[in-house]
């Protein structure tokens, strides 16, 4: 049990202020590698002003995520970005989701979880969520990740019906010869899943089963030049699929 020193007031804001998300999606398809020298310049959002009361920030876990907004939910935040110059179009429901799991990113309790997972093994090394320079967080040790890091989140594809698979469903190694799961699916968007992988199991045989359905491992395009330990890079990238 850990008590702060100070009262400290923590409440819900979400009825009063809304998160919108700003990107291109060629950032994703293209093959971006997670850096500012994107194929795209997009330098001149990190200059866009949008009044007082609409607040925007780059996206700290990787730069083909764009830009993260935060402003009360009366405010019409397309019309404010079109109005400033910027062209943008509606995305339809689920894209984002989809874009999150191309890339390997999980968000909020649903696909993290509460206390089931350590940082590095939802990528928090690779998205700037860690400090490696701390000596310490509570109850973990940024030391920890000079060993290889068994468990990791990683983008799935669905070679079937996704509507035959549900969130925390065991995925099982599809030979048959680990009798217990290599990892579990944390979410499901069309075609495409998060799943916390045992990284092992998987250079072994980048396929498995979720279900009755078969998956498979990738690897998203970020990690070229993002992961500088060998543990990943043997998986197949991401292909292009036409219906997500």
């Amino acid at each position: 049990m850990y008590r702060a020193r100070t009262n400290v007031e923590i409440r819900s804001v979400e009825q009063e202020v809304g998160v919108w998300a700003v990107y291109d999606p060629l950032e994703i398809d293209g093959g971006a590698e997670g850096t500012q020298d994107s194929i795209h310049d997009t330098s001149f959002l990190d200059d866009l002003d949008l009044g007082g009361k609409i607040l925007l920030s780059r996206d700290p876990r990787m730069w083909p995520l764009g830009l993260r907004i935060l402003a009360p939910r009366e405010i019409d935040v397309a019309q404010s970005l079109k109005i400033a110059g910027v062209k943008i179009t509606d995305a339809p429901n689920g894209t984002y989701k989809s874009v999150r799991y191309k890339l390997g990113v999980a968000e909020g309790i649903a696909e993290i979880g509460y206390g089931r997972s350590l940082p590095a093994e939802i990528n928090g090394d690779y998205t700037n969520a860690i400090c490696l320079s701390k000596t310490n967080y509570t109850g973990w040790a940024p030391g920890a990740l000079k060993k290889m890091v068994e468990n990791r989140m990683l983008p799935l594809m669905f070679h079937g019906n996704p509507a035959m698979v549900s969130a925390n469903s065991p995925i099982t190694d599809r030979r048959g010869k680990k009798s217990s799961p290599i990892g579990y699916l944390r979410g499901v968007q069309g075609f495409f899943g998060l799943g916390l992988m045992n990284i092992p199991s998987v250079l072994s045989d980048r396929y498995c089963i979720v279900g009755k359905v078969e998956t498979e491992c990738v690897r998203p395009p970020w990690w070229k030049n993002e992961v500088k330990s060998s543990d990943i890079n043997e998986l197949k990238e991401i292909p292009q699929r036409a219906n997500d």
